[in-house]
């Protein structure tokens, strides 16, 4: 939501201080919240976030006016969610380093959260459960996992996975990511649009109009949506 504020402020050439009222505005329209995971809410969240961003751009872009501190000041947003707030998680490094350098591609489509009840209490999965212990190793990273299997012959395997595929040490390869991605639109796009979704993806930086992306990420082509 804020992002999508700053972005589009840039976007519409706003000065300091109408980009300051676009992050009023838009703080005050908070999106999302945890409960909706798992229904058809929950990807609604980042349109409703981009869309309120965009709005709280244009808002401001015409005079509309908002707090001068959303943020920090003692009944902003950052107060509402915790009041022992590191403002240096904000400004350190700003304009330096960049969090969705962090971000990674999920090598699995499907999240834990939305695994009906069905599949949580089949009999085999709940007897592989009962199976399974696990422990806390203060000795390796959260991330990692030291696996051990005994098996009924008395054999030992072991595993020790120190970086998930998909994390940021061990991302997924371009080839990994398109076979990702055509699995899951092919059914659904085609093969052609899938192909040339991905092919102007992979040049989403020298694109100078997005109309033909959306137009290969879509059922129809743009110019037949009402």
């Amino acid at each position: 939501m804020l992002g999508s504020a700053a972005a589009c402020s840039r976007l519409l050439g706003l000065d300091a201080a109408c980009t300051q009222m676009t992050l009023g505005i838009a703080a005050s329209q908070p999106i999302g919240v945890r409960e909706q995971f798992g229904t058809m809410t929950k990807p609604s969240h980042p349109g409703g976030a981009a869309r309120v961003g965009l709005m709280s751009a244009l808002m401001a872009q015409h005079g509309y006016t908002a707090s001068k501190r959303p943020l920090d000041a003692p009944r902003g947003l950052l107060q509402v969610f915790s009041d022992r707030t590191d403002w240096s998680e904000i400004t350190e490094g700003l304009g330096q380093t960049w969090e969705i350098a962090l971000n990674t591609y999920k090598p699995f489509a499907c999240g834990v959260v939305i695994h009906t009840d069905e599949v949580v209490y089949r009999p085999e999965v709940t007897a592989l459960r009962a199976r399974v212990q696990a422990v806390v190793d203060d000795s390796i990273d959260e991330a990692s996992v030291d696996l051990t299997i005994r098996t009924s012959d008395g054999r030992e395997l072991k595993l020790f996975v120190e970086h998930a595929i998909g994390s940021v040490e061990n991302p997924m390869s371009n080839a990994q990511l398109r076979a990702q991605f055509a699995g899951q639109s092919e059914p659904i796009l085609g093969a052609e649009k899938t192909a040339r979704a991905w092919t102007l993806a992979m040049g989403i930086a020298q694109c100078n109009d997005l109309r033909e992306f959306i137009a290969a990420a879509t059922f129809c082509p743009l110019e037949t949506r009402q």
